[in-house]
């Protein structure tokens, strides 16, 4: 742990880097009188699905990738016969799986930005035929990764995954293929995700927020509720730590 005199000084810039930020939002959106539009920086929903749309791309390529040399690895580990190279084949392929997995699940994030700027598009009283192809394409891409990741996963542990699992289902068979050793980072990590959503990404775009709203004059008051429902909800949910350690 940091000394004391070293957390007073952090604790103390931190505050005045926070005091020179306030002043100067709080001298823009005096000058501005909150009459800034996103429209003054010409700001095209289509050019931002060009870039998701791209994205997209990018990350499913590296998704093959990944997928690949999960194939490889199990391949080679099958024709070991040493132990150690063995396991060496096993971490390999099981480190190439799990970041497929993780660049699925960015496929899938692109394809709800895609929705979401369709659906502002429509809110227009406009209908992109480019727009909706690109939705088309990246759900295209969501179902083939969904299904290559599933049949990856029956290669790599001899099993498919169930279909229909609810949430707790899900987390029951997941660490059920687990170790020990996994199964303790996957705690860690649990634990140090709840520590900075809370203490470094809400309060953020808490911030954020609010220098948008001063900015350009946007309501946000659904988005607020929203993103304290979400924190509401983490907080709670450590309670059943508090449940299972002290009972």
């Amino acid at each position: 742990m940091k000394s004391d005199r070293y957390r007073f000084w952090r604790t103390t810039i931190t505050l005045v880097i926070s005091m020179v930020l306030g002043g100067v939002v709080g001298y823009l959106t005096a000058i501005g009188g909150g009459n800034f539009t996103l429209n003054q920086f010409q700001i095209q929903l289509t050019s931002v699905q060009y870039l998701v749309t791209t994205l997209s791309l990018i990350l499913f390529a590296l998704f093959l990738y990944y997928l690949a040399e999960t194939k490889k690895q199990v391949t080679l580990m099958k024709e070991e016969t040493d132990d150690e190279r063995v396991e060496v084949r096993d971490r390999a392929s099981g480190r190439a799986y799990s970041i497929a997995s993780i660049l699925m699940g960015l496929i899938t994030v692109t394809l709800f930005l895609t929705l979401g700027i369709m659906g502002q598009v429509m809110m227009t009283g406009e209908f992109s035929t480019l727009l909706f192809a690109q939705f088309v394409l990246i759900s295209i891409l969501v179902i083939v990764t969904t299904s290559l990741c599933h049949r990856s996963f029956k290669l790599l542990h001899g099993q498919k995954i169930p279909r229909n699992l609810s949430v707790k289902e899900m987390r029951d068979f997941t660490m059920s293929l687990m170790d020990e050793a996994e199964k303790q980072i996957q705690y860690e990590e649990s634990f140090e995700l709840v520590l900075r959503l809370n203490g470094y990404v809400f309060p953020f775009i808490y911030i954020g927020l609010l220098l948008l709203s001063s900015l350009y004059d946007l309501d946000i008051t659904l988005t607020l509720f929203v993103l304290a429902g979400l924190q509401a909800f983490i907080v709670l949910s450590q309670y059943r730590i508090i449940k299972r350690y002290y009972k």
